[in-house]
């Protein structure tokens, strides 16, 4: 019986290990983390346009401040963080204003918006983007998450990060969006 449900166990390890090969191989990602919906999106190529929802590794400085803070956990990005998966609010050209109580693109309320001191965990957050108005530069992107807890473009003193930086997720299978406070 104890060597039937060993080769049950290892039958099941195997799959699962052979599966997650195959779908990394096809551009298959998950996405564990609450700022877009959780789920299996498939990495396309193409330009990133406003709205889509993106891929993106942090840079050294930022990746290292999350993980320090415990924002982020580490993950296969090569600074050692999960990669971050985000919506695409804002392009070359957009204006971006912001606030404490809240960010505007283009004029227009971005949902869960307002700068928290505090991460939804309790973790503190000392960096954050400048109140103001910002025009978004050739070749650059915001990114913002639609969740309050989203660690995000507020969060980053540059703000906008480089198009290079990001790949376009699709969706292939998702649980609906549920905002956390």
């Amino acid at each position: 019986q104890l060597e039937r449900i060993a080769g049950y166990v290892l039958f099941s390890l195997a799959t699962s290990y052979a599966a997650w090969i195959a779908a990394v191989h096809f551009g298959v990602r998950f996405n564990v983390e609450p700022s877009v919906p959780i789920g299996a999106y498939r990495v396309v190529s193409g330009p990133v346009e406003r709205g889509d929802t993106v891929g993106a590794c942090l840079l050294s400085a930022l990746a290292h401040y999350a993980l320090e803070r415990q924002i982020l956990p580490h993950g296969s990005c090569p600074t050692g963080v999960l990669p971050l998966v985000k919506v695409v609010a804002a392009i070359s050209g957009d204006r971006v204003d912001v606030t404490d109580a809240a960010i505007y693109v283009n004029g227009r309320l971005w949902p869960y918006s307002a700068i928290r001191r505090r991460s939804c965990y309790g973790q503190r957050i000392d960096m954050r983007l400048p109140s103001g108005r910002y025009i978004i530069a050739a070749n650059k992107v915001f990114l913002m998450g639609l969740n309050p807890c989203s660690y995000d473009a507020r969060y980053w003193p540059a703000g906008s990060v480089t198009r290079s930086m990001v790949a376009r997720w699709n969706p292939l299978i998702t649980l609906p969006q549920k905002a956390s406070l």
